[in-house]
């Protein structure tokens, strides 16, 4: 994993939330179409060996109708956190919530904020970020080489497809850490790669 730990120093940071405020309690995809019977999802992610600074969704598992697509980070170094829509075609899938557990950034040593919810129909909003320390206290990211995982989330097929549903990010924000200044920032998203994936539903 070679992910470091590192010291908390002092001064105020935070992740810029272009997804808006979340809500604390994990998502749900209330009020979504009631899956036919026999229907199965399979998942295609647009990139099997993402390289460095790089967020993608990975390799999901699948269940009949219900497919759960992990979000890595591969490559980042001092990576606070990431906040991001997932944009998909509601007509055929329904966002059906999340899981934060195993998440890299919940290395212990900061408290974390890992929230997804559904917004418009077809978009999920998703904020996984380090918190700052009491008092302001400054806290750095952490480092990741090999792909990791940020997050779950879980979907459900609810008609067949035609055609692939293609699960892309918009509205994305990647932030690192400078130990030596004490403050996060935004990461210019052309040093960045975001690789979405494709639901078919048979």
């Amino acid at each position: 994993m070679n992910r470091q730990r590192k010291t908390a120093r002092l001064v105020p940071v935070a992740l810029l939330l272009l997804v808006g405020a979340l809500p604390l309690a994990c998502g749900g995809g209330g009020g979504v179409p009631i899956t036919p019977p026999g229907i199965n999802a399979s998942w295609t992610p647009a990139s099997m060996a993402p390289g460095a600074m790089t967020i993608n969704l990975g390799t999901a598992s699948t269940s009949g109708a219900s497919f759960s697509v992990p979000v890595q980070v591969t490559g980042i170094n001092d990576f606070f956190g990431a906040a991001f829509r997932i944009s998909f075609d509601s007509s055929s899938a329904a966002f059906a919530g999340y899981s934060a557990a195993g998440s890299a950034i919940d290395d212990g040593t900061a408290t974390v904020l890992i929230n997804a919810s559904l917004g418009a129909p077809g978009e999920v909003l998703v904020n996984a970020t380090r918190q700052q320390g009491a008092g302001g206290a400054y806290v750095s990211g952490v480092d990741i080489a090999a792909t990791e995982l940020l997050l779950t989330l879980n979907f459900r097929a609810t008609q067949t497809t035609q055609q692939p549903n293609n699960f892309t990010f918009t509205n994305r924000e990647v932030q690192t850490c400078n130990d030596g200044t004490q403050t996060c920032s935004a990461v210019p998203d052309v040093n960045l790669t975001w690789a979405g994936g494709a639901m078919q539903a048979r």
